[in-house]
This record gives structure tokens, sequence and C-alpha cells, in this order.
């Protein structure tokens, strides 16, 4: 594993972990968030690092503070597949497994908070209401896994592109719902490659490229450039996927307590590169 980077400050750590509603540490018990901060540490990870590499040690666990993070496997013929992105509010690695069964890297910079995993495992040992919410996080993020391998499987090209537009939507929209903001248009950079989504959906780059221009010809979507896309028709995006607002709503594992305000009938999707700002 390579060399993660320098450590934030404890308080600026916690702050800003808090800030993310329904992680790890917000959940659980302050005693068992006091121990968690004495073992972990934040993180400056630079596009493409390396946190977790498959088939080694697992290490290392930890929270997304801001960036995305991508779980993928290598095949035998060397491709990547891409079977998960992790975005602020995450929680990844895997407890009870010495065995790394995917790589975790960097699809952006990224801040991550993370511990040792043997450590961690010993505050969960000591800690029920810890140990409570973990089983809660990691039962969340299977339902979450198996409905979208669900929808997208079922799907042809066009409308996995079509549906992961409207989970980027959605995913904007819960976070100005968090910031408490009722009114806004927002567009920033990329959050992931063309590449890296279309490895997320089984496709290729041209074949991304090929759609979001048919989607932008229907006057479903406006190209604002290559990474900005504002979402002109929402029902006919929908439509076009072919999913409803429910099955969107699946892609996301609700966290415990947490709270989504009723989303509005037009937004900008974006792709950020620090999604918590």
């Amino acid at each position: 594993m390579q060399t993660l980077g320098r450590i934030a400050d404890q308080a600026t750590r916690c702050a800003r972990c808090r800030s993310l509603s329904g992680t790890l540490c917000g959940l659980s018990d302050p005693a068992s968030r006091a121990e968690i901060a004495a073992i972990s540490g934040q993180r400056f990870v630079a596009t493409g690092q390396t946190i977790i590499a498959n088939g080694e040690e697992a290490t290392v666990v930890g929270t997304v503070l801001a960036g995305v993070l991508k779980v993928s496997k290598t095949l035998p013929d060397g491709r990547e597949r891409i079977v998960s992105l992790l975005y602020p509010g995450d929680f990844f690695g895997q407890v009870f497994n010495m065995s790394a069964e995917f790589a975790i890297e960097a699809a952006t910079e990224a801040e991550i908070c993370v511990a040792d995993r043997s450590a961690f495992e010993g505050v969960l040992a000591r800690h029920p209401v810890l140990a409570r919410s973990m089983l809660q996080i990691t039962t969340a993020a299977l339902a979450q896994a198996r409905e979208q391998s669900l929808l997208l499987s079922c799907q042809t090209t066009l409308e996995r592109v079509a549906t992961y537009l409207l989970v980027m939507l959605e995913r904007r929209e819960r976070m100005m719902a968090e910031l408490k903001v009722r009114s806004f248009k927002a567009t920033a950079a990329s959050m992931v490659p063309r590449s890296d989504v279309a490895s997320y959906l089984g496709t290729t780059f041209e074949t991304i490229s090929r759609h979001i221009h048919y989607l932008a010809d229907r006057g479903v979507i406006a190209i604002i450039d290559s990474s900005h896309f504002e979402v002109l028709d929402r029902d006919g995006l929908q439509s076009i996927a072919g999913v409803s607002s429910d099955d969107v709503r699946l892609f996301f594992a609700q966290r415990p307590g947490e709270q989504v305000e009723p989303k509005t009938s037009h937004d900008v999707v974006t792709f950020t590169r620090r999604i918590a700002e």
C-alpha cells in the first residue's frame, strides 16, 4: 500500500466528520467516538492512489470525508471493473477480514479518516452501540449494492447512463437538503472521469459519450462542458432510464437517523470534486 498523505489535526478532522450526516462516528456514543479519534487520522490522497490493494492485507478502515473513492477488481484479462463508488460519509474497508477482496483507490483527490483495522476491531468489541451502528451501515450498504446490481443488469447502456445522471442528481439534492439550501443551481468539475463511469456501468467511454450527446439532442439535458450536465427534463430523463423515483432512491443506503427533504423538479447534475463543499 502506498504511503498516505499528511495528517490533519484531530479537532479539524472530527469537526469535518461530524458535519457529514450518518457517518459511523456520528452514530456512535461519546466513549467509542473518543476511542476512534485516538486511533485514527485524516489523510489527503491523490487521484489514483491505492488505499487498500486487492488481495493484500487490509490494514486500515475509514470514512470518506471529501472526494470519491472507487472499489474495483482487476479481471484475469487485465481489465478493471469498478463495482462501487464511495462518497463523503461512506465507510470503507473490511472488519474481521485480513485479506482485501477488492481494491480501494482514490477516484479523485480525496480526504479520508483512517484507522488501523485491528485497533478498530478492538473498539467495536468494547462498545456495543458502535458495533450495532456498524451492523446497520453494513446491512444498508449490502441492500444498496443488491438493488444497484439488479437495476443496472436489467438495463440497456442508454438506460444505465440516464439512471446514473438521475442518481447524481439525487445525490446533489440530498447534499443541498443536508446543507439546508432550498434554492440552488450549481455546476462543478467532473467528480469521476468518464472512463471510470464506463467501468462502473459496464460499457465503454465512447458509448458514454454517444449517449450523453443523444440525451442532449433530445433536449433532456444540456452539456455545459465534458463534465457538467444540466437536467432540463427530469421526467423525460426518468422515462428514458425506465426507472421510478423510488428506484433511484434505492441507490442510497439510508443511514440511521438520516432525514431527506423533498426534492425540486429541476436541478443541475454535478460531478463535484469535493461534494461536501
